[in-house]
């Protein structure tokens, strides 16, 4: 085995594939501290920002998006993917979208390379944010003036995730901001819907240099309900004090799919509920029927 003087944590997938190791990246990079590191991933420099890992910028020849090798070696150059699928999916197929299946694919590479082992509290790795790298005094100055007895993100962003349901989120803006008045709706991407307590938070975030996936998520951890699919904002709602969080509830819109499988019931809580007491972690529902009035009816009972 080479002297490992340089790593690279290869993913090129989206910008939640990547926010969901960040706990673990920055946990290499503290217990090997004489390393030079970078990121190779086809996302904004400001996704991961608070790591302070400097960014490989992938162009279309270099652009290899399901490659499942694990980790492999260049001279003295160790490229972790740090994607789902690494390891030909060995994990992911037992642990599905969850904090296992990541740490399995740091824990393997560690361990091959370095026979270093991680630690098998999970808890300890799952996605926390530094926000201070972020702009959120936007949001305690949005937040201070719209907050009422709850509040409520909705993630209403488009998608590339194959389990997130399509279906028109204004329809449950229209109805939950009416038959709710005492709470307020955060949306995070455009909407037509109007209401004194619905807050459109893209048109008050939109400029930000380099998205504002951060931001939304410091605003999350402000909220009650995090309501979305799974995908994009709502899946950096998924930070340590939202999971660990008894008072927090995420709501998902996810289906049986070809890669997830057939029970998304099982991982839309990232693995949370497999290794923490019920009493001390969110609460975490998902409506996977196709009907809109349906769906609203079960948001309607949740709330």
């Amino acid at each position: 085995m080479p002297q490992i003087n340089n790593i690279i944590f290869r993913c090129y997938f989206n910008n939640g594939d990547l926010h969901l190791v960040r706990s673990l990246i920055k946990y290499v990079t503290i217990i090997l501290p004489n390393i030079s590191y970078q990121l190779k991933h086809p996302q904004s420099v400001k996704t991961l920002g608070d790591l302070s890992i400097p960014l490989i910028w992938n162009n279309i020849s270099d652009y290899r998006k399901f490659d499942n090798r694990g980790y492999h070696i260049e001279n003295d150059t160790l490229i972790i993917n740090v994607q789902y699928l690494a390891f030909n999916g060995i994990f992911f197929n037992q642990y599905k979208a969850t904090i296992m299946t990541v740490w399995n694919i740091f824990n393997k590479t560690l361990s091959d390379v370095f026979g270093i082992e991680l630690p098998r509290d999970y808890s300890l790795f799952l996605p926390k944010i530094d926000y201070s790298y972020y702009e959120t005094e936007y949001i305690d100055d949005i937040f201070n003036k719209t907050k009422r007895n709850k509040n409520i993100i909705i993630c209403n962003n488009k998608f590339e995730s194959e389990q997130a349901i399509e279906f028109d989120f204004d329809n449950i803006i229209h109805t939950l901001s009416h038959s709710f008045p005492n709470y307020t709706f955060y949306v995070t991407n455009s909407s037509k819907i109007i209401n004194e307590n619905v807050v459109h938070i893209y048109d008050k975030t939109k400029n930000m240099l380099g998205g504002n996936l951060n931001e939304i998520s410091y605003l999350s951890t402000k909220c009650n309900i995090l309501l979305g699919r799974n995908s994009g904002p709502h899946t950096f709602c998924y930070v340590k004090e939202n999971l660990l969080n008894p008072k927090t509830t995420f709501i998902s819109f996810s289906d049986k799919s070809m890669l997830y499988g057939d029970e998304p019931e099982k991982w839309v809580d990232f693995g949370v509920r497999s290794f923490t007491d019920k009493n001390k972690c969110a609460k975490f529902y998902n409506i996977s029927t196709k009907k809109d009035r349906k769906r609203i009816e079960q948001l309607c009972q949740i709330l």
